[in-house]
C-alpha cells in the first residue's frame, strides 16, 4: 500500500511569489489536479502519471474542468483542487471502508472501464492459513465474470475475443449459437438524430457505449422542437464540448447525414432538379464539417435511395419479385436529360401496334425503292418498309405487340442492352404522334400552297379589272365585270353586284385559309420535330441518373479528403473522414449490394479524375479515393430483401451471404450497420432476436478487417447495444466453469439493466439515521 500527499492549495501570494522566482510557468495550477483525478476512473494509468500529463497540457485540463464539473455536473472533481491524498495499492474491501463515512470526496477507478489483470491483495490472513491458492482461484473466478463485462473483453492485442470454448448453453436461450467472437470495445450505437446530440452521447457513455454514431433528421432549418434537427444547430461551443466529452471518455464518433437527403441525383417527384442536387450536397457539407469539428475521423454516412427501378426485370435471375404481376407489369422509365422530366414508362405489357411489313425471299425487310433500284428514304432519313395491305378493306395490317414480345424480337436481331431496346419501343410509341403530326402538316400545308397560289391570283386579277377600268367606258366594263367574275372567279355577278367587293370578299377568305394552313403546318412540323427530338434525347433513368448520383458522391469525397487534410495540420492523430453511401431500402436503386458496389466504384473513378487533375499521380489518387469513399452496409435494410425472395431461408441467407464477399473482396465496405428484422420491414429489433444472419456477417466483417460497426436501436433503445455485444460474442453476465450450465444471457440481462433496477434514492432501515447526516457523514446526496 502506498499513500502519497499529492497536492493541496496555496495561498495565491504564494504561488506568485514561486512563479516569480523559480520561472514556472501555468502549470503552477490547482486546475491540474482536478483535471487529473477526473480521468482517474476511465484510465488505467497511474494518478501521478495522470497528474504530470495534466501539468503539460493546463488549457487542456481547464476545459476538461469546465466539461466534467459544468457540463456534466460531476462537481465533486472540483473538490480535488483543495486537498488530495493517492492510496494506492489496496484491497476493494479497504477502499470501502476507507469510503464508508463519506469523510470527503472519492475519485477511484472504475472496474468498468478500467481491465485489472489479476492485481489483487491476499491478505496476511489468508497465507498464514495456506489458503492462498484457494484464494486466487476464487478471485480469478470473479475477475473472469467481471472482465466479461468490460468493453476490454478481447485479450490485449487481438481486436477480436476468442470464441467461447465451452458447448454449455442452456436450452431455449434465444442467443445460443450466435456468438461471432467480436470485442464489445468494436461496438458502437447511433444517438437518436431527433434529440439533443450533446445529451444523447451523454446518455450513450452512461450506457457503457464505446462507439456512438451522432446523427441528424431534418433537412434546411432545424427545429429541435419538432425533432427536425440538422448540424448547424450545433454552435462552436457545443461542438468543442461533443469532442472533448468523447475525447475524455475515450469515444469513437462517427456521422449520419439526415435521411431526409434520400438521394444524390436530384430526384424530386416526377423530375430530377439540378437545385435540389445542389440543395442535397450542401445538406451533406453541412454534417461533414460538424464532423470535421467533433469526431476524430472516420463514417459520414448517406442514403442512397437514387431511383424507382423493377426488381423482377433487374433481379430476375437471383430468384426476387416484388409481386405476382411484377413480370408484366414492370416499368422502365426514360429521362429526358434536358429537362430532367421522367418522360416515358415503358411496361412489359404496354402494346404498340406496328404495321406488318412485306418481306423478301430471305425472309429480310423489303424496302421501298426508285427506278434506278436505289432504296426510297423518309424525311428522317430511314429507308421507308412496304407495309402488307388487306385487299378486302384496302387498309394497311397493323398488329398489336407488348414490350416484352419486342424485346425478344430485338436480342434474336443481335440487340443486346436493354435501355437501348426500351429507347427504340418508346421511338415507335411516338412515331404514331409524329406520324399523325405529319400527316397534319402535310395536309394543311397543300392548304397553304393553295392559298398562296389563289392570293397571287387574286392580286393579278384586281390588277386586271383595275386597268381595263381605265379604258373601258362604265357600260362596256360592267358586261366585262360579269364575264370576268363568271370566268376566273367562277361566280355569276348580279345586277347590282360590284365585281370589286366581290374580290375583296375572296381576298379575305383565302387570307383566312392561308393563315390557318400557316399556322397549322407550322405546329405540325413543330410537333413532330420536338417529338423527334426527345426521343433521340432520351436516356434510360439509369444513365442519367446514375451519372449524376456518382458527381455527387465524389465532389463530397473530394470534401472529406480537404477537410482530412486540413485537420491533420493542426490535429496529426486526426483519422481520414470518409464519405459512406449506405444501402437502403429495396425498392430504389442502391439497395441491391451489386448497386451499392457500383455507386462506389463509379464514385471513385470520377474522384481519382477529379484528383489527377490537381496533379496528383494516378496511384496516389486511386488510393486517396478508395480510403475516402467506403460504403457503409447495412445488413438490417439488406435482409429486407427476404420479403421479394422467391425461396427458402437458407437459400436467402446464402445469396446474402455471396453478396457480403463480393462487397468485401473490392473493399467496398468501410463501416456497418447493425439491426435485426423478421425480413419484411425496417425495424430495429434487438440484434439476435429477428432472423437476419448476423452471426455469418459478423464473421465476414471480422474475415475482411472491417471493425467500424454500429447497432443502430429504435424503441428499446440501449438493449439494442445490449444485444449486440451478446450476437457478436460477449459473455456478458455468462461466465462459467466447465461442467457448468451457464445461465440464459436473458435471465440475468433482465434483472439488471432490464425491469428491475436499483433504486435512485433509499427509504426506511437502509436510509442513514439523522445522526450519520450532513458533514462529516454522508451528505444527502444521492449515490451515482
Amino acid at each position: 500500500m502506498k499513500i502519497l500527499l499529492a497536492g493541496y492549495n496555496l495561498d495565491y501570494d504564494l504561488i506568485r511569489e514561486l512563479k516569480d522566482k523559480s520561472g514556472l510557468n501555468q502549470d503552477l495550477t490547482p486546475e491540474t489536479i482536478s483535471a487529473a483525478y477526473a480521468r482517474i476512473s476511465r484510465n488505467p494509468k497511474a494518478v501521478n502519471e495522470l497528474r504530470e500529463i495534466a501539468r503539460d497540457e493546463v488549457d487542456k485540463a481547464r476545459q476538461s474542468n469546465r466539461n466534467v464539473v459544468f457540463e456534466m455536473g460531476h462537481s465533486s472533481v472540483a473538490e480535488h483542487a483543495v486537498f488530495n491524498i493517492d492510496v494506492i495499492g489496496v484491497s476493494r474491501l479497504l477502499v470501502e471502508e476507507i469510503e464508508k463515512f463519506r469523510l470527503c470526496s472519492f475519485t477511484e477507478k472504475s472496474q468498468r472501464y478500467v481491465l485489472f489483470n489479476k492485481d489483487f491483495v491476499i491478505p496476511e490472513e489468508i497465507r498464514r492459513a495456506n489458503l492462498t491458492d484457494l484464494f486466487t482461484s476464487t478471485v480469478e473466478i470473479q475477475n473472469d465474470y467481471y472482465h466479461a463485462l468490460d468493453r476490454g473483453y478481447s485479450p490485449i492485442g487481438d481486436i477480436y475475443g476468442s470464441l467461447p470454448s465451452d458447448k454449455t448453453h442452456q436450452s431455449g436461450d434465444i442467443a445460443s449459437d450466435s456468438f461471432a467472437g467480436l470485442s464489445p470495445k468494436l461496438i458502437g450505437i447511433s444517438a437518436p438524430p431527433m434529440k439533443d446530440q450533446l445529451e444523447s452521447l451523454k446518455s450513450r457513455i452512461f450506457q457503457g457505449a464505446s462507439k456512438v454514431e451522432l446523427g441528424f433528421w431534418g433537412k434546411g432549418k432545424g427545429s429541435m422542437g419538432q425533432g427536425s434537427t440538422n448540424p448547424e444547430m450545433y454552435d462552436k461551443e457545443m461542438r468543442q464540448a461533443i469532442k472533448e466529452l468523447a475525447t475524455i471518455n475515450e469515444i469513437n464518433t462517427s456521422t449520419h447525414v439526415a435521411p431526409a437527403i434520400g438521394n444524390w441525383s436530384g430526384l424530386g417527384q416526377d423530375r430530377f432538379s439540378e437545385a435540389e442536387r445542389e440543395s442535397n450536397l450542401r445538406e451533406a457539407k453541412k454534417t461533414i464539417d460538424f464532423a470535421a469539428d467533433v469526431t476524430s475521423g472516420g463514417a459520414v454516412v448517406i442514403h442512397t435511395g437514387e431511383f424507382p427501378r423493377s426488381i423482377w426485370e433487374n433481379f430476375k435471375d437471383e430468384n426476387f419479385q416484388m409481386y405476382g404481376k411484377e413480370k408484366d407489369e414492370s416499368i422502365h422509365y426514360l429521362v429526358d436529360p434536358r429537362t430532367g422530366q421522367i418522360i416515358s414508362g415503358v411496361k412489359n405489357n404496354e402494346v404498340v401496334y406496328m404495321p406488318e411489313i412485306e418481306k423478301e425471299a430471305d425472309g429480310s425487310v423489303k424496302y421501298l425503292k426508285d427506278v434506278d433500284g436505289n432504296y426510297v428514304k423518309n424525311e428522317y432519313g430511314e429507308n421507308i418498309g412496304i407495309y402488307k395491305v388487306d385487299k378486302s378493306s384496302n387498309m394497311i395490317q397493323v398488329n398489336p405487340i407488348t414490350f416484352a414480345k419486342y424485346a425478344e424480337q430485338k436480342r434474336a436481331e443481335g440487340w443486346e442492352k436493354t435501355d437501348d431496346i426500351v429507347k427504340e419501343f418508346f421511338k415507335e410509341q411516338q412515331m404514331v404522334q409524329v406520324d399523325h403530326a405529319t400527316g397534319q402538316a402535310k395536309y394543311f400545308g397543300d392548304g397553304y400552297h393553295r392559298g398562296m397560289k389563289d392570293w397571287e391570283e387574286l392580286k393579278e386579277n384586281i390588277e386586271d379589272l383595275r386597268y381595263m377600268q381605265e379604258k373601258l367606258s362604265p357600260e362596256q366594263f360592267k358586261h366585262f365585270a360579269r364575264d370576268f367574275a363568271a370566268q376566273k372567279l367562277h361566280h355569276r355577278l348580279e345586277e347590282d353586284e360590284d365585281v370589286f367587293k366581290i374580290i375583296d370578299e375572296r381576298s379575305d377568305q383565302v387570307k383566312r385559309t392561308f393563315a390557318y394552313g400557316r399556322e397549322s403546318l407550322l405546329s405540325g412540323v413543330k410537333q413532330a420535330k420536338e417529338i423527334i427530338d426527345r426521343v433521340n434525347r432520351a436516356q434510360s433513368i439509369k444513365e442519367f441518373a446514375l451519372d449524376r448520383s456518382t458527381d455527387s458522391i465524389s465532389e463530397l469525397g473530394m470534401y472529406v479528403w480537404t477537410k482530412t487534410m486540413a485537420k491533420k495540420k493542426v490535429e496529426p492523430g486526426f483519422h481520414d473522414l470518409f464519405i459512406s453511401p449506405e444501402n437502403i431500402f429495396p425498392e430504389s436503386f442502391g439497395a441491391h449490394p451489386r448497386e451499392l458496389k457500383e455507386i462506389v466504384l463509379k464514385s471513385r473513378e470520377k474522384m481519382v479524375e477529379q484528383l489527377k487533375a490537381r496533379k496528383i499521380s494516378e496511384g496516389e489518387a486511386k488510393k486517396l479515393a478508395e480510403k475516402h469513399i467506403k460504403a457503409t452496409f447495412d445488413i438490417g435494410h439488406a435482409y429486407i430483401w427476404r420479403k421479394y425472395y422467391q425461396g427458402k431461408d437458407e437459400d436467402f441467407n446464402d445469396w446474402l451471404m455471396d453478396q457480403v464477399d463480393d462487397l468485401t473482396k473490392d473493399k467496398i465496405i468501410g463501416h456497418v450497420h447493425v439491426s435485426d428484422n423478421f425480413g419484411y420491414e425496417d425495424e430495429h429489433v434487438t440484434p439476435g432476436l429477428g432472423k437476419v444472419p448476423i452471426k455469418e456477417f459478423i464473421d465476414k466483417m471480422k474475415k475482411a478487417g472491417v471493425t467500424d460497426l454500429v447497432v443502430e436501436p429504435a424503441h428499446q433503445d440501449y438493449k439494442a447495444m445490449l444485444g449486440g455485444w451478446r450476437s457478436f460474442g460477449s459473455s456478458i453476465y455468462s461466465v462459467s466453469k466447465p461442467g457448468i450450465t451457464r445461465d440464459r444471457w436473458t435471465d440475468i440481462e433482465n434483472s439488471y439493466f432490464g425491469h428491475v433496477g436499483p433504486p435512485q434514492y433509499i427509504v426506511g432501515d437502509y436510509s442513514p439515521s439523522q445522526d450519520f447526516r450532513g458533514a462529516p457523514f454522508y451528505s444527502g446526496v444521492p449515490f451515482e
